[in-house]
């Protein structure tokens, strides 16, 4: 890839590793996937698509309620931190090499939403996270199929392209008797 990518693309969730080298953390697996299909947008689809959503984006990123920081200490002063999030990541809006800097962040905004309305981190009868929920699944369903588009119109779903095992389906059945 332009960046010195490997020629192996990485799944997104499930990735093969021996377990003598111990689990990898969900962000690393998640992040090296996004990198790597960024690398390989050859049309810029995904740098299109945050720019024509940068309202949505740039709102999701400073959102202090989906910052980790802010729940360590929740206080007017990691408040004002999040909200400049979207102002930093202004100008990595329009290098493409740069644009890793806004999906990256904003997927870990999205991710702490899910994770808040999953596993009951929201609070009841709340507005906070309701409002961001249809900006996030608005901007999750675009670039899922912008990520798509690249698989597909770049060619990166060929067989000859060496995607890492994913751990299943099974290539033997494995009974227990």
């Amino acid at each position: 890839g332009p960046k010195g990518t490997t020629t192996t693309l990485r799944p997104l969730y499930a990735r093969w590793r021996p377990a003598s080298e111990g689990p990898l953390e969900e962000w690393r697996v998640r992040r090296d996937f996004l990198e790597d299909m960024v690398d390989r947008d050859q049309a810029g689809r995904v740098q299109q698509f945050l720019k024509a959503n940068r309202t949505s984006c740039d709102r999701l990123l400073s959102e202090e309620h989906l910052h980790a920081f802010y729940w360590a200490d929740p206080s007017p002063e990691a408040a004002r931190r999040a909200r400049t999030m979207s102002r930093k990541a202004g100008p990595k809006y329009h290098a493409t090499d740069t644009i890793d800097q806004v999906l990256l962040p904003l997927i870990d905004r999205i991710a702490m939403l899910r994770s808040q309305l999953v596993h009951g981190q929201a609070t009841h009868g709340s507005s906070v996270n309701r409002a961001l929920v249809d900006p996030a699944s608005d901007v999750l369903f675009g670039l899922v199929l912008q990520l798509l588009n690249c698989i597909v119109l770049d060619g990166l779903w060929n067989p000859d392209e060496a995607w890492q095992p994913v751990p299943f389906p099974p290539r033997e059945l494995h009974f227990r008797r």
